[in-house]
């Protein structure tokens, strides 16, 4: 029982004083570097061994528990040899959809639609072509 009040009070700690469109950007983000390491195929626990880093850091990045550094993000893209330039290209442009539509809402609401969207149409492509 401790474990998920903790979870919870370090989430709403990082979360204060930041803009609705911070919040946004970060579950974002969030939501590319967990589509990336799905791409390569690879657990947690892969990641982290090819970021240099334990599971457990890396995992708090997919659960917007911690926002990744710059210097975080270099040993990402170094341990899976990837440019991260692609990587943060799209995910600009990703945040750029999310909020062109229309305003921002609350708790990345927006933001959580347009994956959740995104994520019904892969399906129904995958579908369609089984």
């Amino acid at each position: 029982m401790v474990a998920p009040l903790k979870s919870l009070f370090f989430k709403n700690f990082l979360v204060a004083g930041k803009s609705e469109k911070e919040k946004q950007f970060e579950f974002v983000l969030s939501e590319e570097l967990k589509a990336l390491r799905e791409s390569l195929k690879l657990n947690l626990t892969e990641m982290g061994i090819k970021s240099e880093m334990s599971r457990q850091q890396y995992e708090k990045f997919e659960r917007l528990e911690r926002t990744p550094t710059l210097y975080s993000l270099y040993r990402i893209f170094s341990g899976i040899g990837a440019d991260p330039g692609e990587f943060i290209r799209k995910t600009f442009r990703k945040f750029d959809e999310v909020n062109r539509p229309r305003q921002i809402l609350s708790d990345v609401s927006a933001a959580k639609e347009y994956y959740m969207n995104a994520k019904m149409k892969k399906a129904k492509a995958e579908d369609e072509n089984r």
